[in-house]
């Protein structure tokens, strides 16, 4: 792997690692890296193997080829999610998915149940609802939202 800025691929894997609200124990967990190894790339001291590599890219939705060399967009676009509770029982937080173009967010919002439309009456802009079933009877019904927001690319 020739002419790829190591540095450069590893504050890419750092910003998918934060995107996703992951330490670096987490991250590494589901291809069998250990903390060292994430930190070893992260600072750009050496590169995870092909296999790891298709597996990073695979997590934030893009091509080996952008998680080496960059992509040509300057933004990139993560999804924050809100249960919809009351604050002090509420959840909200990033989902652990980064995309390259809104579109592309967009359609896997649509692909989860997600319809976009306003929310009214939220201090925050969500733009898609989705409704949940609580109980397994479907007696019970909750709403969760989501809204896409951008990225700064690191370069």
């Amino acid at each position: 792997m020739h002419g790829i800025n190591k540095i450069a691929v590893g504050a890419r894997i750092r910003e998918i690692r934060l995107a996703r609200g992951e330490t670096m124990e987490e991250f590494g967990k589901p291809f069998g890296a250990s903390k060292a190894s994430v930190q070893g790339w992260e600072s750009g001291r050496n590169l995870p193997n092909p296999k790891r590599l298709k597996s990073i890219a695979d997590m934030a939705n893009i091509s080996v080829q952008e998680l080496l060399y960059g992509t040509q967009e300057k933004v990139m676009y993560g999804i924050e999610w809100w249960n919809g509770k009351r604050p002090h029982e509420s959840e909200q937080k990033p989902l652990p998915r980064v995309f390259t173009s809104k579109e592309a967010a967009n359609d896997w919002l649509i692909s989860k149940g997600y319809y976009k439309g306003p929310v009214k009456n939220l201090s925050e802009c969500f733009d898609y609802t989705r409704v949940v079933p609580v109980s397994h009877l479907n007696e019970w019904e909750e709403e969760e939202f989501a809204r896409i927001f951008k990225m700064e690319v690191v370069e």
